[in-house]
């Protein structure tokens, strides 16, 4: 069975603690701490596979953890680092983190980490100075990043077959190639997207085409699953609109090909502009006066849209519109007629400049994670104001402070009825990476805090002893 989503949920180590040690050798009796540091944490990647269809595996395995880093040890030997995991997709699978997109993931061996391992902790040996000659502390190590992601597989293809269901597409698709989709005379036989790979005659190249299963009419909202099919024609850089020219199921055939327009044009404006190539399918079972007929009203409908400027119809080649006789093909999937000229034509319009590069950024998409991380979807905070400034910000029952820390960057207070609430990235590590068991720890911690300017931040923004400082999820009592 044909799966295009998935939700998986990543999971990335936990960096090693810190070792406290202390050197114990014969005739050395001030040996000094030899505590070794933490092995980071190892991290969650996806990478793109162009052995792999779709995302059916995902089905019955949903979370993937990379492994811990190791403890430090004595005479300062370092934890072994957390194995990585390698997430592997199939070409064209999107990853989204909620609303951001993470990565697209369109070439063999792309890759993007989407946890990041957590940072192994300092040995007391990285804690010696002239003062303090024999630190019994060392540092925790930091958990892994965790978060559900959004999988979404939208078919690598250089042309799209759309088009109702039972116009053909299925029967052209094993015409032109060696992809054998199911056929049979009623609609919605095909029911999963198909590749295929066409080859030109008397040319050295190829192209891969997609059939998707035939769209209705309101398939942009969703009308039979037809928002998952259209999105299987995004990366396509040529669509071939299968039009059945017998008229035998529904609407007349210009009807059904305005219909169909429509539907490309609502579920993306960048797809409602794609290049288009109109294949008028079935015409052995019609008479020739038909098919005459047939192709004076699409070469009609086709020149007054290219005249409106239809972005689909009013790509170039050699800096000239195509004849319509390439905009326009009649062919039986059947019997083969015409298909030979469909093939040269489609190979023809893919070396138009416009049509090679018909795929880009979608115009409504969201913004990217940079340099493939993983972003918050969190809005970014504003920038720090001075300390002793007026609040940035009032929300119901506590005031927002925003001073510059003198290091590590920014400090955002929350005022509450118990206290305070401190938030950034620099004294939430500290918090985090610190063992609150360890007396010496805690102060050691007391210290690089109020060199960090938290302190002095808090006295100025109004706290008092006995009040309530949130840190990282941990409560401390202002003095």
């Amino acid at each position: 069975m044909f799966s295009d989503r998935a939700k998986i949920n990543v999971t990335a180590g936990r960096g090693g603690n810190g070792c406290i040690s202390f050197r114990r050798e014969k005739h050395v009796p001030r040996g000094g701490p030899d505590g070794g540091d933490g092995g980071d944490g190892g991290s969650v990647w996806i990478e793109a596979d162009e052995g792999l269809r779709d995302l059916y595996y995902f089905g019955g395995h949903v979370h993937f953890k990379a492994g811990n880093g190791g403890h430090g040890r004595g005479a300062n030997k370092a934890g072994a680092r957390g194995d990585d995991v390698v997430v592997r997709v199939p070409l064209g699978t999107e990853v989204r983190d909620g609303d951001l997109v993470v990565a697209d993931l369109t070439r063999h061996g792309q890759r993007t980490r989407v946890a990041q391992g957590g940072m192994g902790g300092k040995g007391n040996a990285r804690f010696v100075t002239a003062v303090r000659q024999a630190p019994r502390f060392a540092e925790l190590g930091e958990e892994g990043e965790t978060r559900w992601l959004s999988l979404t597989l939208r078919l690598m293809a250089d042309v799209g077959l759309a088009g109702l269901p039972n116009a053909g597409k299925s029967m052209l698709l094993r015409r032109i190639s060696r992809a054998r989709p199911k056929v049979a005379d009623y609609p919605f036989t095909t029911l999963e997207p198909m590749l295929g790979v066409v080859e030109v005659p008397g040319r050295e190249g190829s192209f891969t085409v997609a059939d998707v299963p035939g769209l209705l009419e309101g398939a942009s909202e969703g009308v039979g699953l037809g928002t998952e099919f259209l999105a299987h024609l995004e990366r396509c850089r040529l669509l071939l609109h299968v039009v059945d020219i017998t008229g035998y199921y529904g609407d007349e055939p210009l009807a059904n090909f305005r219909t169909i327009l429509h539907e490309l044009e609502a579920h993306a404006s960048t797809l409602g502009r794609r290049p288009q190539i109109v294949v008028l399918n079935k015409v052995d079972v019609v008479d020739d006066t038909v098919v005459s007929e047939r192709l004076r009203e699409f070469h009609s409908e086709v020149a007054q849209l290219r005249e409106a400027g239809h972005p689909a119809f009013s790509w170039t080649e050699d800096d000239s519109s195509p004849p319509l006789e390439i905009l326009v093909c009649p062919v039986s999937a059947a019997t083969g007629k015409g298909i030979e000229w469909l093939v040269w034509a489609t190979w023809r319009a893919l070396g138009s400049s416009q049509v090679e590069t018909a795929v880009g950024a979608h115009d409504d998409a969201p913004d990217y994670a940079p340099d493939g991380a993983v972003a918050s979807a969190a809005a970014p905070r504003e920038e720090s104001e001075p300390m002793g400034s007026e609040p940035t910000r009032a929300t119901g029952a506590h005031v927002v402070y925003r001073p510059a820390a003198a290091k590590g960057g920014t400090l955002v207070l929350r005022r509450t009825e118990q206290g305070f609430v401190v938030e950034g990235e620099a004294v939430e590590r500290l918090v985090r990476r610190t063992d609150l068991a360890n007396d010496e720890a805690v102060r050691y911690l007391d210290r690089r805090l109020s060199r960090l300017g938290l302190e002095e931040a808090l006295r100025e923004a109004g706290a008092e002893p006995g009040d309530e400082v949130e840190i990282a999820g941990y409560i401390f009592e202002f003095q």
